[in-house]
């Protein structure tokens, strides 16, 4: 019990720290982002900059996999998956600990239709692709859908 509260009051600290610190740096470089997304990625210092280099990564990648499942590359189709999915959870770690409690930033909204939108065309490509690709949609699936849950949190916390 007693380690419990304690832990409460210094997480309390240092999310009142960090609010008083000002913006959050932008992350490292991310693996699934091209040299110039990095590049903007690195000179954003405020959220809003940063979740809308997410947003157009994310639209890259599903014009991408839906081009690849459409050529049938399905080891390529899991790579990129596999590399989509470090970015969406990167950018929900940047997010959730960017983003002040009680605000709402626009970007990170838009952010958040745009992943649900991008979620259900990935289920329906996901019909679409061969037997050693579904797994690896699924995967992908679940992962993101658990990333957009986090973004919601932070959208309405509770």
């Amino acid at each position: 019990m007693m380690f419990s509260l304690l832990t409460c009051l210094m997480g309390a600290l240092f999310v009142s720290a960090a609010a008083q610190a000002g913006p959050v740096p932008a992350p490292g470089p991310f693996a699934a982002l091209t040299t110039e997304e990095n590049a903007q990625l690195a000179r954003q210092t405020k959220i809003d900059g940063r979740v809308r280099i997410y947003e157009k990564a994310t639209v890259r990648f599903a014009s991408e996999l839906s081009k690849l499942v459409n050529q049938e590359d399905f080891p390529e189709v899991r790579a990129r998956l596999a590399l989509w999915q470090g970015l969406l959870s990167g950018s929900v770690s940047d997010i959730v600990s960017s983003v002040p409690r009680g605000k709402r930033p626009k970007a990170v909204i838009k952010y958040e239709i745009q992943l649900r939108k991008v979620i259900a065309e990935m289920q329906s490509l996901r019909v679409t692709a061969s037997v050693e690709a579904f797994d690896a949609f699924q995967e992908w699936a679940a992962s993101a859908e658990e990333c957009r849950k986090s973004i919601m949190a932070v959208i309405f916390p509770k």
